[in-house]
């Protein structure tokens, strides 16, 4: 029997980024990757770069490529045959709220920041369809970094109840642990929709941008500016076209957030704040299925479910590989001691003395 054609187009494997046209273990992998982990049960390999993170090349390395199918296969909800099991509510309660909190996190982001300003921006346009960008520079970033921080702990305690109940240091190392991930994945997600025809710009903080032509001006330094800038050009032109190519719908992207949020794995956080996130996720997951099933009409849903989860892969890299770079800045004296980049990191102390 011939299939639909749709389900022979050509897509992305989400291993290799080879192409494939089937899906193998219920994600899009290409029929390499898919006989690779075949044969690759119960081998061990050693990775090429010693890092275990490779990501250039990824098939070049067996230990980080099967790493990585392994992680692909075992996302929560593998099967559709695992979640017709489930009982599918018959809405996205979870979803909704997380909407209207975020929209109170943006809110508040948007007048603080543009309280900021010099001259003064007038109340009338402290609104997402009046207020214009601006340039960023060290200063405005530290500020709205800092911000940003302080909102996502309120955000936290108006979405989560549990977060309530979390110590002072619980609920500063979730806070941290989103706060490095998400401030990359939303600044891409809302650069698409803000500056569709400029894929070289992107969000600095909720009220400023970033680009190559202010890098090469953005510190006093002429060699800060110049790392600055190589990273902008490696990095936000990918970030950008990611989010082109994925269009994502609002609650795909509120469902990202909120499993950012809970991104507890390979951490060493206490087992109440696991127990916790591994709950949520459960949920979220549940709800975003229902929401393929009924908005989307995605009855074969299991390849954009994949895309959409290993975005939680690609910001994680992303950040480990940013907290590297904000060291080399620290030890250049470029960042200053009160920088909140490098602090939110590196001193759990630094907002709670």
């Amino acid at each position: 029997m011939v299939r639909p054609r749709e389900s022979r187009e050509k897509r992305l494997c989400l291993a290799c980024g080879g192409s494939t046209r089937i899906s193998h273990f219920g994600v899009d992998l290409c029929r390499a990757c898919a006989v690779f982990h075949r044969r690759s049960i119960d081998r061990s390999y050693v990775c090429r770069s010693k890092t275990n993170e490779c990501q250039s090349d990824i098939s070049r390395c067996r230990k980080c490529r099967l790493k990585k199918i392994e992680r692909l296969i075992k996302v929560p909800l593998v099967s559709t045959s695992d979640l017709n099991e489930m009982q599918i509510t018959s809405d996205t309660p979870l979803l909704l709220k997380l909407i209207k909190c975020y929209r109170m996190m943006c809110e508040t982001r948007l007048v603080s920041e543009l309280s900021y300003r010099s001259p003064p921006v007038h109340p009338l346009e402290m609104n997402e369809s009046d207020f214009i960008p601006n340039p960023a520079t060290p200063t405005i970033l530290n500020n709205s970094n800092r911000i940003f921080l302080s909102v996502i702990l309120k955000f936290g305690d108006e979405a989560f109840p549990e977060f309530n109940e979390l110590n002072k240091t619980e609920k500063w190392s979730v806070a941290t642990n989103f706060f490095h991930r998400f401030r990359l994945f939303e600044c891409g997600f809302r650069a698409d929709k803000k500056f569709p025809d400029d894929l070289n710009k992107s969000f600095g903080s909720y009220t400023t941008f970033v680009s190559e032509d202010i890098a090469k001006f953005f510190y006093d330094d002429a060699n800060s500016n110049t790392m600055f800038a190589q990273s902008l050009k490696k990095d936000l032109r990918k970030n950008r076209e990611r989010f082109r190519r994925l269009k994502l719908h609002d609650k795909e992207f509120i469902a990202v957030l909120a499993l950012m949020f809970w991104n507890t794995e390979n951490s060493t956080m206490s087992e109440t704040v696991l127990q916790v996130g591994a709950t949520y996720k459960s949920t979220i997951l549940q709800e975003l299925y229902y929401f393929y099933r009924t908005s989307k009409n995605l009855d074969g849903y299991a390849s954009r479910l994949g895309e959409v989860l290993l975005l939680l892969d690609v910001y994680n890299q992303l950040s480990t590989e940013l907290n590297h770079k904000y060291e080399l800045l620290r030890l250049a004296n470029v960042f200053t001691e009160d920088n909140v980049l490098y602090n939110a990191t590196s001193n759990i102390n630094f907002f709670l003395i």
